[in-house]
């Protein structure tokens, strides 16, 4: 029930009367209460609309409202939970404002800290489903909620050792559903990161979380407006905050995020109205014309909140003046975000682990027990584990110890198996299928074997296993199998189509890479290749039988781009040299070195100076035509066919300018010059050059990029492009 005492009632009806009949501080009712009454302060749940408690809160604050106990749901419960540590209104209204909340909602791996291996299929893929037992399974969420748990457990940071809420400065509990019960799951100890990501679990957008030996989830399903829990705490009297709205009609259903603002409203709308008539004081701010998902409205919601609570002013201000003339409230201090306060680390304790190592972890953690060590230093070490991409989710928190702190470490570990799927369109190939399934420890331990078909036009079937060597993912060997199909058409001096024809090539790869790492590979290896022509059609005498290559290969990659798509900044840089080596008595011996390079340089907000070039050169004799260079086209130097120019030695650079215009839309004015003349005649002024220009108008769209590009050059006037997805 939620009348703590039989005095309850007298307690309610003598602040009401404070709040219309003036009283002296003299006269404040000591007969009644032997000290001050506690006051408790709900918030409900609602997404993005729970941004509303925060103008609320600084109309308490402004009043000087005493708060002695809070609850919160969902939404609710991350911004009561900050307050009761000591985050200001202020603070908290800077962090929703200035926080990227499609990043923060999604489990994007940093590139930065990504695997190279993992770089080059980074984004191709448009859907992942693990599978087990041959049996493809559905996610238990669409978010896992990494980046979340991550910013929870460094806001909560000074407060990683408290497991107990009610000695937080002041006294909280949120509230999360129990999935096997139904019932609710009221948390006022443990670790404060975790609890509040609990609550926030709405069903099957987030991951449910265990905790406490329990699966929960959003605790709006079953009390998203925790009055009695505040009164269960000890409050004598309770403000509730209700960002929830009643049902909507259903002509006003028009939208997916409609569908799934009203379906949660179903699950929650009898609980609210119960817990509402409990409150002393209800404040309900008008937010019903947002969504659960409009985080980009954070401000305009909480001036709605604010002028909610001002609505209620005179109501609010009496009772803060009537408990503040019975006992002055103190002011809890505020937290100061900025001080990032180093710990001893005394220990390091794992859980989670089925199939990857701990030692392999506590190797990658790089972490020694006995160092020192604060938040960011934690935070770039869980993120490297993550990017390894053996997890859905690992977290961390800190416990005291004699000698400082334990750091847990808490890992949830992805299925072992995995099918993926991917989609391209461009000009050149049309569409194009990608399928892919990975193996992670199938082989052994510390392996990835990877199966993958490209359907289309120009189809690729490719098999690799990548398998590290030691305790950590610094030295390893990839074998790797092969075949691909390329539809080559060649170009006479004026740009006219001479010949084409299908080069169908087979090869099998061992590397060995003692230099590996988040942004470098070093290797070397064998690779031996069958290769032959088909379907030729035009004046070109090619063996159509097949014919064999073996080759000794290096390499060198270097890639610390901040993204896939439309990188901000850094540089990815790719060396390979290979040489043939003769068995037989035609077989093709040459050498063949290469050099690329595309570089970002942010020149302001929106703005990015881009730059990438080609430098190569092929020595020996009857080098295979699908082992030349190529300028080809919009997939690197623009304005001209793809193939339209080949040789044995090229030269070209590029630059650019992208602006951002709208937030993920771009466009990208560009040059282009080079040539597939000599190298060694340094008389390059009297060489002549080919020229491109490029206008690309991108978008980064949450299923795939999209370009549209058009381009001209000294052969062709214009040509437009278009593409969707990955160029794989």
């Amino acid at each position: 029930m939620f009348i703590k005492s039989s005095a309850a009632a007298l307690i309610t009806l003598t602040v009401s009367l404070f709040l219309v009949i003036p009283v002296q501080a003299e006269q404040a009712p000591d007969s009644l209460f032997s000290e001050r009454p506690k006051v408790g302060i709900a918030f409900s749940g609602g997404g993005a609309k729970g941004f509303a408690h925060i103008g609320v809160l600084k109309v308490l604050e402004e009043i000087n409202m005493p708060i002695d106990y809070i609850t919160g749901t969902s939404m609710g419960a991350l911004v009561g939970g900050l307050y009761s540590i000591g985050y200001s209104p202020e603070f908290m209204q800077d962090l929703v404002l200035n926080l990227n909340w499609e990043e923060l909602f999604s489990d994007e791996i940093r590139r930065r800290y990504m695997p190279m291996e993992e770089k080059y299929w980074d984004g191709q893929f448009l859907i992942t489903l693990p599978f087990k037992s041959g049996q493809l399974r559905l996610p238990a969420g669409l978010v896992a909620g990494q980046h979340i748990s991550m910013l929870f457990a460094n806001l909560t940071w000074d407060f990683q050792h408290i497991r107990d809420y009610d000695q937080l400065p002041i006294p909280f509990a949120c509230i999360a559903t129990d999935l096997e019960s139904g019932e609710a799951h009221v948390m006022r100890s443990g670790t404060l990161s975790e609890s509040i990501r609990a609550s926030i679990s709405i069903p099957t957008i987030f991951t449910p979380v265990r905790i406490d030996g329990r699966m929960v989830v959003d605790g709006g399903v079953v009390r998203n407006l925790p009055v009695t829990d505040a009164y269960n705490m000890g409050a004598d009297f309770v403000i509730g905050i209700n960002v929830t709205e009643g049902l909507k009609m259903a002509d006003s259903l028009r939208s997916i995020f409609d569908i799934m603002d009203q379906t949660i409203r179903f699950m929650m709308f009898d609980s609210v109205n119960e817990e509402a008539v409990k409150a002393g004081i209800l404040i309900n701010p008008d937010v019903g014309r947002f969504h659960i998902l409009d985080f980009d409205k954070a401000q305009e919601i909480i001036n709605i909140g604010e002028a909610a609570a001002r609505n209620s002013y005179d109501q609010l201000k009496s009772l803060a003046d009537s408990l503040n003339s019975m006992s002055a409230y103190t002011r809890r201090p505020v937290i100061q975000p900025e001080i990032n306060n180093e710990v001893a680390i005394s220990g390091i304790n794992v859980v989670g682990l089925d199939y990857y190592s701990e030692t392999q972890l506590r190797n990658e953690l790089r972490i020694e027990i006995g160092s020192m060590a604060d938040r960011t230093v934690i935070t770039n070490a869980i993120e490297r584990l993550f990017s390894l991409q053996y997890f859905h989710q690992i977290t961390y928190d800190l416990s005291p110890s004699e000698n400082g702190y334990q750091l847990n470490i808490k890992a949830v570990e992805r299925e072992q198996s995995t099918f993926r799927f991917g989609f391209k369109y461009d000009n050149y190939t049309n569409a194009t299928l990608l399928f892919n399934s990975t193996y992670k420890n199938l082989v052994t331990s510390s392996s990835t074997l990877r199966l993958t078909a490209s359907l289309g036009l120009e189809p690729i079937l490719d098999a690799q296993l990548i398998r590290y060597l030691g305790t950590g993912n610094s030295v390893g060997f990839q074998g790797r199998l092969n075949y691909e199909l390329k539809k080559i058409t060649l170009f006479n001096d004026q740009g006219e189509r001479i010949s084409s024809f299908d080069n169908n090539s087979t090869y099998a790869e061992l590397l060995f890479f003692p230099v590996a790492s988040s942004s470098v590979r070093i290797g070397g290896g064998i690779r031996g290749e069958l290769y032959s022509a088909s379907s030729a059609i035009g004046f070109l005498d090619l063996d159509q039988s097949w014919s064999n290559l073996n080759m000794l290969t290096a390499m060198i990659w270097y890639d610390n781009l901040n993204r896939t798509f439309f990188p901000v900044n850094g540089h990815s840089i790719m060396a390979d040299v290979y040489r043939s080596v003769a068995f037989g008595r035609d077989a093709p011996v040459f050498l063949r070195a290469d050099f690329k390079w595309r570089s970002y340089y942010s020149l302001s907000e929106n703005v990015v100076l881009t730059n990438r070039g080609q430098i190569g050169f092929i020595t020996g004799n009857n080098v295979p035509v699908h082992h030349q260079f190529f300028m080809a086209g919009d997939r690197s130097f623009f304005g001209l066919q793809r193939y339209e120019v080949n040789g044995t030695e090229i030269k070209w650079i590029q630059a650019g300018l992208r602006y951002e215009f709208i937030e993920n839309i771009f466009v990208h004015p560009l040059f282009n010059i080079g040539n597939t003349q000599s190298l060694t005649d340094l008389n390059y002024a009297g060489q002549t050059y080919h020229w491109g220009w490029g206008l690309s108008f991108g978008m980064q769209t949450m299923i795939a990029p999209v370009q549209f590009i058009f381009s001209g050059s000294d052969r062709h006037n214009l040509q437009v492009g278009f593409s969707i997805g990955v160029l794989f």
